[in-house]
């Protein structure tokens, strides 16, 4: 008859290494990023949306959501101008639409924070406007920019907004503003572009013509 037996030092290193896995699983665990999520839910015309604040303590990084029927559009500075449709197909003018609504009903309840975020931004004034170029980096795409023309003398309704979506110099689609063509904002986008480019506050890569994060 065969006895099995187990040396005591096999049993030690057997229970620090049990203790060493669950110290770095928990060890792990604690370094997730600690993010929340707000809901505000409404209607238009019918339709249910959602809007979707998160806020990540550990790395900083908040953004809004709006979550409609089969599209997601993302805002990711939270400066209530939509920057990107994420999943499904809609026009990014037409959620920017529904999510201003959204917006609205939130800030007659008094329930709209403001948030004060670092913005990788290039800005050009003159004495009828103010320009701004901002260039986002959303993990897993590619970086776009955002084109606004702020009217001065306008004291409502006085900003326009036009997407970049490749970051490549050309207009694609006006996300806010009067209804025109992006070829009639292109020349200014190219002007601005080219200030911005001649002070090294932008920078071309990869086909891209992007702003320097500060």
């Amino acid at each position: 008859m065969h006895t099995l037996t187990i040396s005591p030092q096999k049993i030690i290193v057997k229970l620090l290494l049990a203790l060493l896995l669950i110290f770095i699983i928990s060890n792990c665990a604690s370094q997730k990023p600690l993010a929340t999520a707000a809901y505000f839910r409404f209607s238009m015309n019918d339709e249910s949306y959602r809007i979707r604040s998160v806020s990540s303590v550990d790395n900083g990084n908040s953004y809004n959501e709006l979550i409609g029927q089969g599209f997601v559009a993302v805002d990711y500075d939270k400066d209530r101008i939509l920057d990107k449709v994420s999943l499904g197909k809609v026009e990014l003018a037409k959620a920017q639409q529904i999510y201003e609504y959204g917006l609205n009903i939130l800030d007659q309840k008094d329930q709209l924070q403001v948030y004060s975020m670092d913005i990788i931004d290039y800005v050009q004034e003159n004495s009828d406007y103010d320009y701004q170029i901002k260039s986002f980096y959303p993990d897993g795409s590619e970086p776009f920019n955002e084109f606004k023309i702020i009217r001065k003398r306008e004291l409502k309704d006085n900003e326009i907004v036009i997407i970049d979506k490749k970051a490549d110099g050309l207009l694609d689609e006006v996300l806010k503003g009067p209804v025109q063509e992006v070829q009639d904002y292109q020349a200014r986008y190219t002007y601005v572009i080219n200030a911005g480019l001649e002070k090294e506050r932008l920078f071309k890569k990869d086909n891209m013509i992007l702003v320097k994060k500060k």
